[in-house]
């Protein structure tokens, strides 16, 4: 019986493969990483001094808290940081939606100017896992893309007033990327489903 055959029998299609992934998708948890063990669970073992430190800059001097809020670390809306704002098309994101969709309905929306280059904020949970980083892969390592988050981003006339200039040393810079690191539970192994 042919692959083609065999998946029209058990019922595979566009669909039900999206189905399933997305069903196994929701199982992936990332709660019981240091951060977790530590701010919920109270072990105060859980994180480094380096991680603790890390968090405190995260949420004070680092301004991360202003997009990232726990306990996802996300504000789940959308900020231009200037990514692709250094080529000469940028991506406009956000703002190119917001402008299709009005012009569908045959409206304006003042927004689409203001959400031109603005993406969703990301999750950091399991930073480490998902790189390379932005919507374009602008930054290879983690440490790249807190580098150009510290920086300010890419100035540009849409750019976020929440990102700012954050002079931080370097001692202070390896304390963040500890920190984010400790947003990352340790890998757990699951078992590989049986196929029909």
């Amino acid at each position: 019986m042919g692959h083609s055959r065999r998946a029209v029998e058990y019922g595979v299609s566009e669909d039900t493969i999206a189905r399933a992934l997305a069903a196994f998708l929701r199982t992936l948890r990332s709660g019981n990483s240091a951060y977790d063990r530590w701010a919920v669970a109270k072990q105060q073992d859980a994180m480094t001094n380096e991680q603790k430190a890390g968090r405190v800059l995260f949420f004070e001097k680092g301004g991360c808290i202003a997009c990232h809020l726990p306990p996802l670390f996300t504000d789940r809306s959308f900020h231009n940081v200037g990514v692709g704002y250094d080529k000469p098309k940028p991506d406009p994101g956000r703002g190119k939606i917001l402008a299709d969709l009005a012009k569908e309905k045959g409206v304006e929306d003042e927004t689409a100017a203001a959400m031109m280059g603005a993406f969703k904020t990301p999750t950091l949970r399991g930073v480490i896992e998902s790189g390379p980083f932005f919507h374009d892969g602008h930054a290879a390592t983690l440490e790249d893309a807190v580098d150009f988050m510290l920086k300010g981003g890419i100035r540009n006339p849409n750019v976020d007033e929440k990102l700012k200039v954050r002079n931080v040393k370097p001692q202070e810079r390896a304390q963040i990327l500890a920190f984010l690191k400790s947003l990352t539970p340790e890998p757990k192994p699951f078992e590989k489903p049986k196929l029909p």
